[in-house]
């Protein structure tokens, strides 16, 4: 008897088509060390762009998300789409520490693609035109760290995003840390029997 698997496709009553897009960055959510068969543990983030141009089913901005390695290697995805987004290379001081929620607010070109599945997909990032007026976010804007603000999710923060964080290496490490053996009233005065 065969065993059939198949992918799922995305479905969008309102696809967004392969393109470039004006993208404005309402969040960074730092998720965590997230574990895969495929790479290993990798401490990530996910970031949150509106879409001005692509307006969904309640009249806002569509929104798109990408996941990337918390890290400034000069090959990282990371390192290689803010050194597009921003222009210009980094000095060795924001090398060793930038701010990743300094990008909120910060327009930029995205180029999307679509994967096989029909989801979308950000490609790559670049800076706007000089021409290219910026607009300002429309929902809320949300940044959130695990070292700093722990698991204690903003409610701006999608569930989603807050789900996959509680999901992580340093979620599950915590939990460990604060788990407290139940005591037993019940044991008899000369012990247990074994």
């Amino acid at each position: 008897m065969p065993v059939i698997v198949k992918q799922k496709n995305y479905e969008d009553p309102n696809p967004i088509e392969g393109g470039t897009y004006h993208g404005v960055c309402i969040g960074v959510v730092d998720v965590g060390t997230q574990v895969s068969a495929l790479y290993g543990a990798k401490r990530q983030i996910i970031i949150t762009w509106e879409l001005p141009e692509v307006l969904g089913e309640d009249s806002k901005p569509r929104l798109q998300t990408h996941w990337y390695t918390m890290t400034l290697h000069d090959g990282s995805r990371l390192f290689l789409d803010l050194s597009a987004w921003r222009g210009k290379d980094f000095t060795s001081e924001e090398l060793a520490g930038f701010d990743v929620c300094n990008i909120i607010g910060a327009n930029c070109f995205l180029s999307i693609g679509i994967k096989p599945n029909g989801k979308p997909d950000v490609k790559s990032v670049s800076k706007l035109t000089k021409t290219t007026p910026k607009v300002e976010p429309v929902r809320p804007t949300f940044c959130h760290s695990i070292d700093e603000s722990g698991f204690n999710f903003d409610e701006k923060v999608p569930d989603w995003q807050a789900n996959v964080a509680l999901g992580s290496e340093e979620h599950k490490a915590s939990a460990l840390d604060n788990y407290e053996p139940e005591a037993f009233d019940d044991v008899p005065a000369e012990g247990i029997p074994f």
